[in-house]
């Protein structure tokens, strides 16, 4: 069975003037979100073999924190069409891993990392949805029913747990 991680970008801070909506970096609360779900990640073992990060600004510095905590990650890709990515092009990323990675995270931007963890469940967008709006910096933790990447399929997996950033903060 191959593990998938799903994570939301962490909070973002507002667009400086000029800026672009592709390198708004994380805000302060971002940060510390991101730290937080790498610490969790890290105390329940789990570490992807490889990470599918969007190139966004928000995302990298997400990873990279979440990365940090966990002690790095050996395969790291960026790919241009993660930026904002619909559910296709993520299903398609997905198919195309080696199958020599048994678990891989996958870092992006709503709607499309909400309506993917749906479709990995077999639900649409308006039936039965246990993330929400799946907040910033949120994790979705899947078991796949398939040993090969090639072979995911809408309603082949099994959620493994959801977390949000406020249910491990001791400060909130």
């Amino acid at each position: 069975m191959n593990r998938l991680f799903l994570l939301r970008h962490a909070e973002a801070g507002v667009a400086a003037p000029g800026m672009t909506d592709f390198d708004r970096p994380l805000a302060p609360r971002g940060r510390r979100s991101a730290s937080l779900i790498g610490s969790y990640m890290r105390r329940l073992d789990y570490r992807p073999d490889i990470a599918l990060c969007s190139p966004a600004v928000r995302t990298v510095e997400t990873w990279s924190m979440v990365r940090e905590t966990l002690g790095g990650v050996p395969v790291e890709e960026f790919p241009d069409e993660f930026y904002n990515a619909d559910p296709t092009t993520l299903f398609a990323a997905m198919r195309a891993l080696d199958d020599r990675h048994r678990s891989a995270i996958l870092i992006g931007h709503n709607p499309g990392v909400l309506t993917l963890a749906l479709e990995l469940l077999g639900r649409s967008v308006t039936v039965a949805n246990p993330f929400g709006t799946y907040p910033p910096a949120a994790l979705a933790a899947f078991e796949l029913d398939t040993e090969n990447w090639r072979d995911i399929a809408p309603g082949k997996s099994r959620l493994l747990g959801f977390t949000r950033p406020k249910e491990l903060d001791t400060n909130a």
